[in-house]
């Protein structure tokens, strides 16, 4: 009767395997390339010139903006933000939400995933501003570095 250890130890197992894992606070760094500029509004040697530009930032994350706020480290401090969806959940992670800052308005739709202390995801953004509706796309890569 070897079934019942086996189905016994698979049966332990699985809350393990489910465990998600949740990000972490801490110094975290985030890089964000744009991939792609979709507008009749922007000249296509500005669409060169911006396409494929990076911007790396750090962030300190406390355990409370870890836990409830991580959708935060995805936007730029100074705008104001809600957002319709923010899950971190089984390695993955899905953000939509709209910001308003004094350089005009976004939307943004994110999926990625993520390990904790890592993540990837692409950006599918709506910015609404000077040069009137342009979509944007943008990779962004984030590594906890350590203690803030």
């Amino acid at each position: 009767m070897r079934t019942l250890p086996l189905l016994a130890a698979a049966a332990l197992a699985a809350p393990l395997a489910a465990a998600a894992p949740t990000p972490q606070p801490g110094l975290w760094t985030v890089e964000a390339r744009v991939v792609s500029v979709d507008s009749q509004n922007v000249p296509a040697l500005v669409r060169r010139m911006v396409e494929g530009r990076v911007e790396t930032y750090e962030r300190c994350l406390t355990p409370a903006q870890a836990r409830g706020q991580f959708e935060r480290l995805l936007v730029q401090e100074e705008a104001r933000c809600s957002f319709s969806e923010a899950r971190f959940a089984g390695g993955a992670m899905r953000v939509k939400g709209r910001c308003t800052s004094d350089k005009g308005d976004m939307t943004l739709d994110l999926s990625g995933t993520h390990s904790g202390t890592g993540f990837r995801a692409t950006n599918k953004m709506t910015l609404t501003g000077r040069l009137g509706t342009v979509d944007v796309t943008a990779a962004h890569v984030g590594t906890r570095k350590g203690r803030c």
